[in-house]
């Protein structure tokens, strides 16, 4: 998307950086792979990595030793992982 803007010299262009705002990923919420509808993984924290986007760690249910770090953009689009009711 770009937008114009009249300058001194004529027209200007410059591009708009939009960002999707991400949902809301809440500590507690539960999720399972799309492929693996017997293991649930609960969400146990969230945080911003270094590279700025947000990731939520989250913890198998039915064994706590197991974790993983998933990125929120993962856990919002329910392709990889459907939310658990």
């Amino acid at each position: 998307m770009n937008f114009v803007a009249a300058g001194l010299g004529g027209v200007e262009r410059f591009p708009v950086l939009m960002r999707r705002r991400q949902p809301a990923i809440d500590i507690g919420q539960r999720f399972r792979k799309a492929e693996a509808a017997n293991i649930v993984w609960q969400v146990t924290s969230v945080f911003e990595g270094i590279d700025g986007k947000p990731y939520a760690q989250l913890v198998r249910t039915d064994d706590v030793s197991m974790r993983k770090t998933v990125a929120i953009s993962a856990l919002a689009q329910n392709l990889q992982y459907v939310p658990v009711a």
